[in-house]
């Protein structure tokens, strides 16, 4: 799973470059943090994990979420 993050967190990395203008932001966070947006959607996939995965895999979930909402 954690594959899944980081491949995803590079993938976010590397469309941000790609912006050329406002709707081209808009259309980026909807698409990662959105209703059914990748990152919400790898939140909503923890309830398969055992219990043992789920603490540290949500946590950088969760600081991933926290760093594209800050981009």
């Amino acid at each position: 799973m954690d594959n899944k993050i980081l491949s995803l967190k590079e993938k976010f990395v590397s469309e941000l470059d790609k912006i050329d203008n406002l709707a081209d932001i808009e259309s980026i966070r909807v698409s990662y943090l959105g209703k059914k947006g990748s990152i919400t959607a790898l939140l909503k996939g923890m309830k398969d994990l055992p219990n043992e995965e789920r603490k540290t895999f949500g946590a950088e979930v969760n600081k991933l979420k926290a760093q594209a909402a800050q981009l």
